[in-house]
This record gives C-alpha cells, sequence and structure tokens, in this order.
C-alpha cells in the first residue's frame, strides 16, 4: 500500500505524484491524463493521453484554482484500488478490503455508480471525488426548497461554468443517513447524467464525512462501528 497526502483545492482532491507533479483524483472520469503523457503512482508507472475529449491539465488547473498536472480516472484508480479519507487527510492506493462492508455498486460507463435513496426515492448516482458539488435530477427535489446556489464547472456545459440551486434532502448511503446539499445541474449536464444511466453524483457531501474504497469494481464504506 501507497499513502499519500490529501490536498484539499476548492472542493477538489489533489495528492503529490512520486515524480513530481500535482494529480487531481476523479472517479468522475473514465480515464486519466497528464500534462507530461505519464506519471508514477503506488510505483508504478502510467503512459497515458495529454488530454481527455478536449479537457487538459490546463483546463484543469484554470478551474480548479491552482496548477495541476494530471487528472486520474477510473481506469488507473480501477486497476489500483483507492481508499479516500479525507476526515484523516490520506489517500491510499492498493487498500485491502478486509474491514469494509461493501455496498450495492457497480461500473457504469467506466464509472462507479451506488445505490441510495434520495429523498426516500431510490437513485443510483456515481460516486464521483472530483465533484466539490453533488447532483441529482430535478424530480428529486420536489418538497424540499431551495437552500441557496452555488456557481460550478463542466466541460460538458455549454456555458463553462453554471449557477446550480441548493437543496437540503435526505440520502441514505449503505443504510446510513445524510442530509446532503444537492445541486439541480443544467440541462446539458443532466443529459449527460442521464445518458449515463444515472439520476446525479455524490462527492464530497460524502466523502467528506466518511472514509470511502473503491476496489474490485464496487465501493465500500467502514462500517459505523469500525
Amino acid at each position: 500500500m501507497k499513502y499519500y497526502d490529501i490536498i484539499l483545492q476548492n472542493g477538489h482532491i489533489l495528492i503529490e505524484a512520486e515524480n513530481g507533479g500535482t494529480l487531481l483524483i476523479d472517479t468522475g472520469s473514465p480515464m486519466s491524463f497528464h500534462r507530461a503523457g505519464s506519471f508514477v503512482l503506488d510505483g508504478q508507472s502510467f503512459s497515458v493521453p495529454t488530454s481527455l475529449m478536449g479537457v487538459d491539465a490546463q483546463y484543469v488547473s484554470d478551474n480548479v484554482g491552482t496548477r495541476v498536472d494530471g487528472l486520474i480516472g477510473m481506469n488507473v484508480i480501477g486497476r489500483l484500488g483507492m481508499a479516500v479519507d479525507i476526515p484523516s487527510g490520506r489517500l491510499t492506493f492498493g487498500a485491502s478490503t478486509e474491514g469494509w462492508s461493501r455496498i450495492p455498486s457497480s461500473s457504469t460507463f467506466g464509472v462507479v455508480g451506488i445505490a441510495v435513496t434520495v429523498g426516500g426515492r431510490a437513485a443510483k448516482v456515481a460516486l464521483d471525488t472530483g465533484a466539490p458539488i453533488s447532483y441529482i435530477g430535478r424530480e428529486y427535489t420536489d418538497g424540499y426548497p431551495s437552500v441557496g446556489t452555488v456557481t460550478d464547472f463542466s466541460p460538458f456545459s455549454g456555458a463553462g461554468s453554471f449557477e446550480a440551486t441548493l437543496h437540503e434532502i435526505p440520502v441514505t448511503v449503505g443504510g446510513e443517513r445524510y442530509t446532503m446539499r444537492l445541486g439541480v445541474p443544467p440541462t446539458d449536464v443532466a443529459m449527460m447524467i442521464s445518458g449515463c444511466g444515472l439520476d446525479g453524483a455524490i462527492g464530497l457531501e460524502l466523502l467528506g464525512r466518511k472514509a470511502v474504497l473503491i476496489a474490485d469494481g464496487g465501493v465500500w464504506l467502514k462500517p459505523q462501528d469500525a
């Protein structure tokens, strides 16, 4: 196992690679890229493209607010296995599943989808470590008033950056209940999410409170009494 200190930058999870440079951890992306075309993690060297669908390190740096040299997606994370523990400030590659409990989860279009309930309704959402703001379809927000707005960005948004309305909604994950602030994505981003067979994406709203393991094609949580 290899441990890394988590650097939180505007809600984004960053780490420093062994060979230098800052990497964005993004389970919401099926693939990885790096401005130099390669990086080293967990003692292994990975050769990757310098961009993905028109998104490169400069785009990520401009939107995250600090220099980012690469993005680590599920093609690498799924191969290595990764535990994210924001409360303790540590990220681990090669973590064992021993002592963790798997929650209903499966691969969906190259990312990991988890089964949750949102406002008592069943939903399937991406577990997205690259999402400082979590999102859910508008139909899940009925009866939950707005608690403000937030500005976010997405390469799938024609406008680039956008403003999303937030709602506080009870969400159950792996049998544990949380109150989360979920945004309603713009139409173009919502279409991309639904096109992947998902109802939304949950990131820091869960990861900021709970250690999560992505391994063996699924998602695992530590039991509450562990």
